[in-house]
């Protein structure tokens, strides 16, 4: 288990179709770096969802995607934008507090 205040030892990922772990110790840099990343990407999301822009990004997948007949990029028309009794808002300055604890925790025991 991880001292309080303490970074993991070690993160492990199952391979669950051959039952392979691989196991990483990552450094408390890389963790708060990722961490900051994280709250940013959930920020952009939160703001794309308020202001209702989603733009397409086209890539060479695009010519694969199913759904091209609701695309902008290929003349489509999105759905409309479902409208939802709660939003959920993002709040910075908690924020970090509650995945920091989670990423304290140890996985491998």
């Amino acid at each position: 288990m991880a001292c309080p205040g303490c970074g993991p030892r070690a993160l492990r990922l199952l391979y669950l179709k051959d039952a392979e772990a691989l196991d990483y110790s990552p450094e408390a840099g890389e963790l708060e770096r990722f961490e900051r990343t994280l709250i940013a990407l959930s920020a952009a999301i939160e703001r794309a969802k308020r202001d209702r822009d989603f733009r397409p990004k086209p890539s060479r997948l695009c010519g694969w995607c199913s759904y091209q007949a609701l695309c902008p990029q290929f003349g489509g028309t999105p759905p409309p934008f479902p409208e939802s009794p709660s939003t959920s808002t993002f709040v910075a300055d908690t924020e970090p507090d509650r995945v920091g604890a989670l990423l304290r925790d140890d996985p491998v025991g």
